[in-house]
């Protein structure tokens, strides 16, 4: 793995600004949004509402659809709070329309955002809890803080499994 990410180096694009992060919601999904250089970050979520996995195929009309406005796009499903086990979000469905339409006006309106130079600092925390107790396989709390001007922005990741519905530990709003 190391080795891959070496070789990655050769032909890596580092860019020194970045858009504000900022929030585009459509319905039921809200999208944090931030452009670094030619690459935008999408981090969705639907919470509080439970929301399973979405269709593979909802993702990639989701990256194919900012593509206009940026080479590079990452999105990340911020799911999932749930009770039960439901039904996964497919194409064609109103949920997915959402998906797409947030994404789009993200693409669109970091596009056309200001960029400033950013600072970036990342930590990882290892949790002493298993995944009887609720934690995956990752085992930890990772953090990625952002600053553009007098925005921070930070993106928090912690390997819960299928958090409860309403509870504090929630997936909770983005940016």
């Amino acid at each position: 793995m190391a080795d891959a990410v070496r070789a990655s180096r050769r032909d890596a694009v580092f860019f020194s600004q970045a858009t504000a992060s900022h929030r585009y919601t459509c319905g039921t999904v809200d999208v944090c949004a931030q452009g670094f250089g030619d690459t935008l970050l999408l981090v969705a979520t639907r919470s509080p509402e439970m929301t399973e996995d979405l269709e593979y195929a909802i993702g990639l009309a989701v990256m194919a659809e900012c593509q206009g406005q940026y080479a590079h796009v990452a999105f990340v499903d911020a799911h999932n709070c749930m009770v039960d086990i439901t039904e996964p979000v497919v194409s064609g469905s109103l949920t997915a329309y959402e998906y797409w339409q947030a994404a789009q006006a993200a693409s669109v309106g970091r596009a056309a955002a200001p960029v400033s130079v950013f600072e970036a600092g990342s930590a990882h925390r290892a949790v002493p809890f298993s995944r009887e107790e609720g934690f995956g396989d990752l085992g930890g709390i990772m953090a990625l803080v952002v600053r553009v001007e007098d925005q921070l922005t930070a993106y928090v990741i912690f390997d819960g499994n299928n958090v409860e519905h309403g509870s504090a530990r929630c997936c909770g709003r983005i940016c």
